[in-house]
């Protein structure tokens, strides 16, 4: 019996990690074991957004941009749509928006890249995992939508948001929160795009 049980508990672990703490422990998230909350506005030495993520202190967190543009190519260069630069982070969009940044005429070639880091230093184009917390997580996404509705843009509940992240030479990972789910599509898409910014 004590076998079955420590057999469960295993299951339910696994099926938490690389959720972090925002799926089993979200109403403490919410509703404040520190300072910083999921849905909080933030407007701190430059940055201004809504927090979609916080660590287990509530004093470091995650903020999502206010608004978005009206579609965006991962990249809008012919070359660069069938060529691996090594965007191969997850969960570190900030490591895979520096890779792109060192390349030679980077803004023109990246555009969503160009978006997301012209809101300053420290923005970025989010990684998958980054992105699938405020698009495919629904307690993240509603609460993080309720300030969005009044201050900024909603997600678009049918859009498809690019990550940083690639799949391989001419593809890239992407969020349909239309399907709720993961897509694989070619970097010449435009798509929706949500800049980040680490606190």
């Amino acid at each position: 019996m004590k076998r079955f049980f420590n057999a469960i508990l295993t299951l339910l672990l696994l099926a938490f990690v690389g959720c972090g703490e925002l799926v089993d422990n979200f109403d403490d998230y919410v509703h404040g074991l520190g300072k910083y909350r999921i849905g909080d506005y933030y407007n701190e030495n430059g940055a201004e957004g809504v927090i979609f993520w916080v660590d287990k202190t509530g004093e470091h967190g995650k903020i999502l941009s206010l608004v978005e543009p009206n579609h965006c190519g991962w990249t809008a260069d012919a070359d660069a749509q069938n060529q691996l630069i090594g965007t191969d982070s997850e969960n570190n969009g900030l490591a895979n928006t520096l890779k792109v940044m060192k390349i030679s005429d980077w803004e023109s070639k990246y555009p969503a890249f160009r978006w997301c880091t012209a809101f300053g230093e420290g923005w970025y184009l989010p990684a998958i995992e980054e992105v699938t917390i405020f698009t495919l997580n629904k307690k993240v996404r509603n609460a993080v939508n309720k300030t969005l509705t009044i201050k900024g843009m909603k997600l678009l509940n049918a859009g498809y948001y690019w990550s940083s992240t690639e799949v391989d030479d001419h593809r890239a990972f992407c969020v349909s929160m239309q399907y709720d789910d993961i897509f694989r599509e070619g970097k010449y898409w435009n798509y929706n795009v949500r800049a980040v910014y680490a606190f």
